[in-house]
This record gives structure tokens, C-alpha cells and sequence, in this order.
């Protein structure tokens, strides 16, 4: 399959306009329909396995291509992330004691339990 489709992919994911680009990827893949799926033949192959092998295929071309590309992706944005996304964030820490999963959170009893005890000890 990939000797039929791999030059198709390759021109499809050269192409930066999207809807474009998605245009051509589908009619590699109805080329490739039309090939393992000839009319007025019985089938010989599984639908949904030709498909889950052009949808590896598919993503094997956009691997090879990283390397060949230029300093934009696929759709022509500049491959350097940008000040907004380079930075990491770091979550506060969790609020300890907020939920406790022994304690009915309406009626309040095990907190005023927990502190009586203490109050005794």
C-alpha cells in the first residue's frame, strides 16, 4: 500500500492551506479504496483493516516529512513555540483537609467529634 499511496501523501501534506490538504489525503485514500476494493468484485480484504493500515501509513508520511520540512509545520506556523506556551505552570498544592472522605460534608459531626477529642487528650 505504500508504494501505491506514499508519493500521493507526501504531495497531500506538502500542501499548508488545511482544507486543502485534507481534500488531498482523501482521495489517496479513495485511490487506495478503489484498489483494494475493485466494483463487482468480491472483497479479499477487511474495510476497516485497509483503513486502520492507511491511517498508520498516513502518520508514518508526517513523521518521515518532520525532518524535510522547513522551519514551519504542515500548516505554515512557525515551529517556535511561543512565549505563552513555553511556560510551565506549576498547580498550587491540594487543600489538605478540604474533602475527607469519612465525613458527611453537610452535617459537620466528625469535626466537632475530632475536636472534643482533642480538647480531652
Amino acid at each position: 500500500m505504500l508504494g501505491l499511496i506514499e508519493q500521493d501523501l507526501r504531495a497531500a501534506y506538502a500542501i499548508p492551506v488545511k482544507q486543502d490538504r485534507y481534500g488531498a489525503v482523501g482521495k489517496a485514500k479513495e485511490k487506495v479504496m478503489a484498489h483494494y476494493f475493485p466494483e463487482g468484485r468480491n472483497r479479499k480484504y477487511d474495510k476497516l483493516r485497509i483503513a486502520g493500515v492507511f491511517k498508520e501509513l498516513e502518520a508514518k508520511i508526517v513523521r518521515w516529512n518532520i525532518p524535510s520540512t522547513p522551519a514551519s509545520g504542515i500548516d505554515g506556523r512557525d515551529s517556535k513555540p511561543s512565549a505563552r506556551s513555553s511556560r510551565s505552570r506549576v498547580l498550587p498544592p491540594p487543600m489538605l483537609g478540604a474533602v475527607h472522605p469519612r465525613r458527611n460534608p453537610g452535617d459537620g459531626s466528625d469535626h466537632a467529634r475530632h475536636r472534643r477529642e482533642r480538647a480531652v487528650h
